[in-house]
């Protein structure tokens, strides 16, 4: 005891420099734990995830409103170009074709978009079920970029060549090669997409919708797939109800909690700190 009074005594400032950097190290370590447990209590509250910044936002409000009007507009020319047809079985022509053609080509890359910024939206513990949802649909957009680009412009060439064999691989018909990649694109890759998107809405019940949009147009979307074993193309239209009919609704609420999430900035307290904070 003498020993550490006469040290003390010998060493005053190293002591005191000392014991102020040990509690002051103590004080971080508790503040910091407090921060980890205000965050976990705070989670259901939690506007979005680390990397969902205003411009992120802004992109999500858009690229959402955006993959509604444009399926509004695949909708409207889709159903012009049937009506303008003089028999039922004659193939589309222009300009509906072509314009049914960059829509979907939009359509997909507006939806990676979307994808894109669920993803930052997403909590931390969340990201692998909003990666594998980005992953999907990512497959989905490059696919139908390839088929519908192609159909676009070598359909034509062989149509005015009067070839009729590479019609099998690029016709927009069952069965064709082109229409199976595309089948196996939007019902396949969309509908996992959708599935694994669905759990990352929980909590109020706009959220609520959007989980059951989101997880009732990836089953519908899969279900779709049966037509193509069985050949049956009445199944396969199960498959657009998800796509084209669910996954708007759900874009739309999409749109609106976008709006309603504030973005994350340094000055938030939900932000979730680095790792130099604690």
């Amino acid at each position: 005891m003498v020993l550490c009074v006469l040290g003390i005594a010998k060493y005053p400032v190293f002591t005191f420099f000392n014991t102020k950097n040990i509690c002051a190290m103590k004080m971080h370590s508790i503040s910091g734990d407090i921060f980890k447990i205000s965050i976990q209590a705070n989670r259901s509250a939690m506007p979005g995830g680390a990397y969902y910044t205003s411009g992120t936002r802004r992109i999500g409000i858009s690229s959402s409103v955006m993959v509604v009007l444009l399926g509004g507009l695949y909708a409207g020319s889709l159903s012009a170009g049937i009506l303008s047809l003089k028999e039922s079985k004659e193939p589309l022509g222009d300009p509906f074709f072509s314009i049914i053609e960059f829509l979907i080509m939009a359509l997909a890359l507006l939806m990676v978009m979307v994808m894109v910024v669920i993803h930052a939206w997403a909590l931390p513990d969340q990201k692998s079920y909003s990666l594998l949802a980005l992953f999907f649909m990512s497959l989905l957009a490059g696919l139908t970029c390839c088929v519908h680009f192609v159909i676009l412009l070598v359909s034509r060439q062989i149509t005015s060549a009067n070839m009729s064999w590479p019609l099998h691989f690029l016709s927009s018909n069952w069965p064709s090669i082109a229409y199976t990649t595309d089948v196996l694109a939007w019902d396949g890759f969309f509908g996992l997409s959708a599935l694994f998107a669905a759990p990352l809405f929980r909590g109020d019940r706009l959220r609520s919708s959007i989980r059951f949009l989101l997880a009732a147009s990836g089953i519908l979307s899969i279900i779709g797939l049966i037509g193509l074993p069985f050949d049956d193309m009445l199944l396969r239209m199960i498959g657009l109800l998800g796509h084209a009919v669910l996954f708007p609704l759900a874009v739309t609420l999409l749109a609106v909690l976008f709006y309603r999430s504030p973005p994350l900035t340094e000055g938030n307290t939900l932000l979730p700190a680095r790792s130099d904070d604690i």
